[in-house]
């Protein structure tokens, strides 16, 4: 039975009565959770499989009413059912996000120092609550991270959920955060620009210093770790900001006009149980799960509960439990995304995979190390504290020689050749749940160049900068292409993608020839730079990345525009198609006099 192409199958076996489904989701676990409640089916009769489908971004996180439909149709019948969704139906069907209207004041001292922040976010959230986040998802974020990595004084934030006739709202990659410093970083460069002081300068004024961390923020959000200076100050030496100043400067007077923008930003990542708690969201239980199981051969089996959605999870956790064993890669399987095997979790969204499944993963990883030291202590006759554990082989401390590498127990454990204690128990195979004490938080500083054509409205690229901590990399690579990836999206959302509806609500752009997003040319080339500081709140010290650059991406690309049009008043809307940015430029220039 093959799901290619499909949306969701289901299949029903009616002499077991049990319902299996395969659908392209972040969450198996909280899909299975809503099924069970909405078709009165034991979770225990319930398989939900996430196959390696690609992307997902968060709209495919949610219960849709399509998985409800075609499980129940599949049980009511007795038969394999199949949906397919093309393009058409999912832009004008699926979930939506980020139609908000943000009104927001910044005050300051004569010295350009932040004394407060007001802002009103209108959150439109559709025609109905999605599972199971709830249309308080939007409007609940943007508070929690509007402050960003500034000291902020005086803090007041309202946001407004409003139902409307449209479709419904969900999580989409970053959910609410890039609207935190595309507020913040326009209100600081308007303000440089109102003040007469570079940009730059108003950030490192304004900007946490490390000695105060950890700290909370005025949302109640603790900042744990990170040198938010010095993410600005490498990301400016990486764009040669002085010398792009210069030569703004020298093409001020041309077509094509030289823009420059700033964004420092942080990313609130792998959200706890006490977060959704919190929250009021509490059918996600804020932690995830591990299992690892050494076979007879010496192979090693780890079943995890986030799904991957195409961002590497099956080389990362690979590496992370190689990393941990200190084993051969070759010998270790990653399973993932199917609830009949991997353990209970709330799934892959909000940067939470490394931290949350990483984290349970490594734990589990130390119980399993313990079991092979106990193995050894059993057979060695000594004591545990006497057993080592060093390149993958479990040794005497006071004989290094003497080893026993894990295939070797693997044989050991899985046969009746030794004699064990009866409080042993058989088998090598060790889990671990994992809810992270607090919300590790990640930081960057994003710089994109740009030059506008005032005559056309272009924007091209000339380069893009991101100077990033994340804490420890378990794989540059990986890490680099969720950076990259992200910061495409983040063009998209800036400068293309919009949903637009007659005044009676029906759908226009409903293709992706009248749905735009960026192809490979729109892209620039982003370079990188990583900074890493451990936070001393995750498992490891790891912090999510996956949703940076479309968090910190909208506000230095908006910021760039508006420096090289030299407009720093008024509201922004966005996308910045070509005709608003030439509208913008010339609702800017002096009128004639006559």
């Amino acid at each position: 039975m093959s799901i290619e192409g499909a949306g969701v199958l289901a299949s029903y076996d009616h002499a077991t009565s049990h319902l299996s489904v395969w659908t392209s989701t972040q969450a198996p676990h909280l899909i299975r959770d809503g099924l069970s409640e909405c078709l009165g089916i034991l979770e225990s009769n319930i398989t939900v499989t996430a196959p390696d489908v690609g992307g997902a971004f968060g709209p495919k996180v949610q219960l849709h009413p399509e998985e409800i439909i075609v499980a129940y149709v599949a049980t009511t019948f007795k038969c394999p059912v199949k949906w397919i969704q093309d393009r058409r139906e999912h832009l004008m069907t699926g979930f939506h996000a980020r139609d908000i209207h943000v009104e927001a004041h910044l005050a300051v001292d004569e010295n350009g120092h932040i004394l407060g922040l007001r802002a009103r976010a209108l959150c439109n959230v559709g025609a109905y609550s999605s599972f199971p986040f709830s249309c308080a998802l939007e409007p609940q974020t943007i508070g929690v991270g509007l402050t960003g990595p500034y000291r902020v004084p005086h803090y007041a934030y309202e946001g407004l959920a409003i139902a409307t006739h449209r479709c419904p709202t969900g999580a989409y990659r970053d959910v609410g955060l890039p609207l935190c410093p595309l507020i913040t970083e326009v209100l600081l460069d308007r303000l440089a620009h109102r003040i007469g002081q570079d940009p730059s300068e108003i950030r490192r004024r304004n900007l946490i210093p490390t000695s105060a961390l950890p700290m909370r923020n005025p949302a109640g959000a603790l900042y744990d770790s990170g040198d938010y200076h010095q993410l600005l100050e490498t990301a400016l030496k990486r764009a040669d900001y002085d010398h792009i100043r210069e030569q703004q400067h020298v093409q001020s007077q041309t077509q094509f006009r030289l823009g420059i923008g700033i964004s420092c930003f942080v990313e609130l990542t792998a959200m706890n149980r006490a977060v959704f708690r919190a929250r009021g969201m509490t059918s996600i239980p804020g932690f995830d799960s591990a299992l690892i199981r050494i076979s007879r051969d010496g192979s090693i089996e780890a079943y995890i509960s986030t799904p991957s959605q195409g961002q590497n999870q099956k080389t990362t956790f690979g590496r992370l439990l190689s990393n941990a064993l200190e084993s051969d890669g070759d010998q270790i399987r990653i399973v993932l995304g199917d609830t009949a095997v991997t353990p209970y979790g709330s799934g892959t969204f909000a940067s939470r995979s490394l931290v949350s499944g990483g984290g349970a993963l490594l734990m589990a990883a130390e119980k399993l190390k313990n079991k092979l030291r106990r193995v050894a202590s059993l057979l060695w006759q000594v004591d545990i504290q006497q057993v080592g554990f060093s390149r993958g082989d479990i040794y005497l401390l006071d004989n290094s020689n003497r080893r026993l590498s894990i295939l070797e127990i693997g044989e050991i454990v899985h046969s009746a050749r030794y004699e064990f204690p009866n409080d042993w128990e058989p088998g090598l195979e060790a889990r671990a749940s994992y809810d992270p004490p607090e919300v590790p938080v990640s930081c960057a500083t994003h710089i994109a160049v740009v030059e506008v054509d005032i005559t056309t409205g272009n924007v091209h690229f000339k380069r893009y900068i991101v100077a990033e901590d994340c804490g420890p990399l378990v794989d540059s690579e990986v890490v680099d292409g969720q950076i990259r990836g992200s910061v495409a999206q983040a063009i998209g959302s800036t400068l293309y993608e919009t949903i637009s509806y007659t005044s009676h609500g029906q759908p226009l752009n409903t293709t992706l020839q009248d749905y735009l997003i960026p192809n490979a040319l729109d892209i620039p080339l982003v370079q990188i730079t990583h900074l890493q500081t451990p936070s001393p709140f995750s498992y490891a010290g790891h912090k999510g990345v996956a949703e940076s650059g479309t968090i910190g991406g909208p506000a230095a690309i908006v910021n760039a525009v508006a420096d090289a049009l030299g407009v720093h008043a008024g509201h922004i809307e966005m996308p910045l198609t070509p005709e608003q940015i030439a509208t913008m430029y010339q609702a800017h220039q002096p009128r004639p006099t006559t």
